[in-house]
Order: C-alpha cells, then structure tokens, then sequence
C-alpha cells in the first residue's frame, strides 16, 4: 500500500497545522484512510468536496505565506497513487496484526475515522440508505462491514450500530476483513458502472496544476482563491 513520502509528510503537516480545531482534524493516518475510502468509492469525487473532511467543520485558515500549492500537490500525489494501487490490485490493509505494535491501536482508529469520512460521502454505495427489510445476504455482509468501521472510528456510534456492543478488541481484529469486504463491494459496483457507461469522468487528477488566483478555492470554501487560502 502507497505511504507518504518523506516530502509529502512534511507538506501535509504543514497543512494540518493551519487547522482552526485540532481535535477535529484528520491525522496523517486519517488521511490515508481518507485516501483509501476516495480510491475504493466507484465514482469521481473532486477534491473541493473531500478536502474539507480533513479539517471536520471548522476548517483552516491560511496565510499568504503559506506553500499552498506545494501542499496541494503532495496531497493530491498521495491520491493518485492510491487510486493506482486500487487500479493495481495491491491496495492492501496498512496495518500487519501478526505484528501489533503499541501505538497501532490509534494509529487504526484515526485511519478509520478517515476511512468514515470517505465513505460517509456516498452511503448509498454501502446500501446504507436501504431498508433493513430490503436486504439481500450480500447486503448484510456490507452494513457488517460497515458497522466494524463506523464503531471503531465514532465509538460514541456503537450502540446504535449493533444490538450487543462487541469489545474493542472484537472490532480492531475484524478490522482488516471488514475493509477487504467493503474494497471488494466498491470495485465491483465499479466494474458493473463501467460496463453500463456510467462512469465516463476520470477519477484522478493528473498533477497539480498551478491555481488561478480568480479560480474556485481547493479548499472548498466557494470562494475565489485570491480571496481564500490564496491571500
């Protein structure tokens, strides 16, 4: 699976220090779990919508000083190369459980939670908005999925998604197989969306081009970037 560069996680922590919350704000773990959710939905998300998951609802503010467009490119270098190893086949679980370190614990929930936030975009791929009555087997198989990555990244969630709350070690350990379902689920609805024709817009972005200063925001704000994070 893609890891940051070096470089990218310099750049991205310099992004993630302009934060107005903190708390509410993705790790780099998060945002590789923000990444992995973006590569496995079967349908072009643009950037100024999922970027300002990074930073929950307060968002960031910028200076003028600020390398945002350096940042920007690190960030959306990131994207592309886990929607290669989608592509690819080799988008893998992060985390080796044979070898659980100390700190793994909540290194997976941040991921998780930036894994949330991704597939919280699109609940309908997941059949989230479905009636529990409506449900086919394969479908229970998915919102399962989903219950494990939802409890880990919201705990305050957990009650209301299974009707015998699991122990933290239940979930962290059916982690992995919950992720490989919902991977799986999203490049089939893929496959069968390219077979109809339906997905007729690239998912990636090529590079990082420069951002006109009259051009909308990145960050998603709605604003022109010469008024926003280009100031």
């Amino acid at each position: 699976m893609s890891k940051f560069t070096p470089e990218e996680k310099r750049n991205l922590s310099k992004l993630l220090s302009r934060a107005i919350e903190p708390e509410d704000t993705l790790t780099l773990d998060g945002i590789l779990g923000l990444l992995y959710g973006l590569a496995i939905i079967p349908e072009p998300i643009m950037p100024s919508e999922w970027f300002p998951r990074i930073f929950g609802v307060s968002g960031a503010e910028f200076e003028e000083k600020d390398g945002v467009e350096k940042w920007m490119g690190s960030l959306l270098g990131a994207y592309n190369r886990m929607l290669g190893d989608n592509d690819a086949g080799t988008l893998e679980f992060p985390f080796d459980l044979t070898d659980l370190r100390e700190e793994y614990p909540a290194r997976m929930q941040e991921w998780a939670l930036g894994l949330f936030r991704a597939m919280s975009m699109r609940p309908g791929i997941w059949g989230l908005d479905r009636d529990e009555i409506e449900q086919t087997e394969d479908d229970r198989r998915i919102t399962d999925a989903c219950c494990v990555i939802f409890g880990l990244a919201r705990p305050e969630t957990i009650s209301d998604l299974f009707v015998k709350t699991p122990d933290a070690a239940t979930l962290y350990g059916s982690l992995p197989h919950a992720v490989a379902i919902i991977r799986d689920h999203g490049n089939r609805v893929r496959k069968e969306m390219n077979e109809q024709g339906i997905v007729a817009v690239p998912r990636g972005i090529r590079h990082a081009p420069k951002i006109g200063r009259n051009e909308p925001c990145p960050c998603g704000s709605g604003k022109k970037y010469k008024k926003c994070c280009g100031e």
